[in-house]
């Protein structure tokens, strides 16, 4: 990975680009990332690609939702109006996630993909 791409995704403003991420107790002591979800603003807008991930035996337990709604109340305090995100079409459990959530407004297939884009409820729940 490029060191620009490197320090883009690990530093966050708070403003423009956040992340949040999730973690659990090891018995050791330690703690280890389950999830993790982050937006990055496109520059001069209101729109933000967004990311979500979710470690596989974590999936399914409500934690990508509690990612993606504190993820949206914070883009929501800082400007941001829309999320955008490209999503496999093998991802069924994230299309799953943003149809239950009621945020698949706007989905294009291109290139193997899916675009989505949605805009961001004015209050979200926590």
């Amino acid at each position: 990975m490029p060191d620009a791409l490197a320090h883009r995704l690990a530093v966050v403003d708070y403003h423009d680009r956040f992340a949040i991420v999730a973690t659990m107790a090891r018995a050791n002591g330690k703690e280890r990332i389950v999830g993790v979800a982050r937006y990055d603003r496109a520059s001069g807008t209101d729109v933000a690609e967004t990311a979500v991930a979710v470690v596989d035996e974590f999936q399914r337990r409500g934690l990508g939702s509690a990612l993606l709604a504190i993820l949206a109340k914070v883009a929501r305090q800082e400007g941001i109006k829309t999320f955008s995100l490209i999503v496999l079409p093998e991802n069924q459990q994230m299309l799953g996630l943003l149809r239950k959530m009621g945020w698949i407004h706007q989905a294009r297939l291109a290139g193997g993909v899916y675009e989505i884009s949605f805009d961001l409820p004015a209050e979200v729940d926590s």
